[in-house]
């Protein structure tokens, strides 16, 4: 439990049974005057039990609401049935029979070629565009086609900009280095 010096404010954490019942006097470790300070009695209170009527789904819910054969309350989601659940949210998917069977009971028309999806299909199939690995492959593809490039010109390159051959030179050296790294690593393993 908490207690607040009633002088300077300060707040102390007290253990729950460190005050007994009939109160005591405490001193404030900061400003040190003194007040009676009695326990904090804590209600204890029933929780309450969530009944949700029918009314309460049925106004909740923005789709229609159906039961099937199964004896199940189903809610219509746009383009799925879905299982009304005693919280009231949705919960799985209908099944295609049970589902067929509602939307026949209320005169939804079903387009044939939708007919064969499944039911787990993703409703937008968004372009998750490329992974990390793949951009790095891609650069590691085009650069090496890059080397590949200025090694099969370099002796026309190098008349046109002379300073070209020593960065060429450290080019091709550090990709040695690192060749021979990543050779020994495979190797002492």
């Amino acid at each position: 439990m908490i207690i607040q010096c009633k002088s300077c404010q300060k707040k102390f954490l007290v253990s729950e049974n460190a005050i007994p019942k009939e109160g005591m006097e405490v001193q404030c470790g900061v400003c040190s005057s003194t007040w009676f300070q009695k326990p904090e009695i804590k209600k204890k209170s029933k929780p309450k039990s969530k009944k949700i009527t029918q009314e309460k789904i049925e106004t909740a819910s923005d789709g229609k609401i159906e039961t099937a054969s199964d004896g199940k309350k189903y809610k219509f989601l746009g383009k799925q049935w879905a299982l009304i659940l005693a919280s009231g949210k949705s919960g799985r998917l209908a099944k295609s029979d049970i589902a067929k069977e509602l939307d026949e009971k209320i005169g939804r028309s079903i387009d044939p070629s939708m007919e064969n999806m499944s039911v787990n299909a993703p409703e937008d199939e968004k372009d998750q565009g490329i992974g990390f690995l793949t951009s790095v492959f891609i650069i590691l593809i085009g650069a090496i086609t890059a080397i590949g490039v200025l090694e099969t010109f370099k002796n026309e390159l190098i008349v046109y900009w002379p300073e070209l051959e020593f960065y060429l030179e450290y080019v091709y050296e550090t990709l040695m280095n690192i060749r021979t790294i990543l050779r020994d690593l495979f190797y002492s393993y």
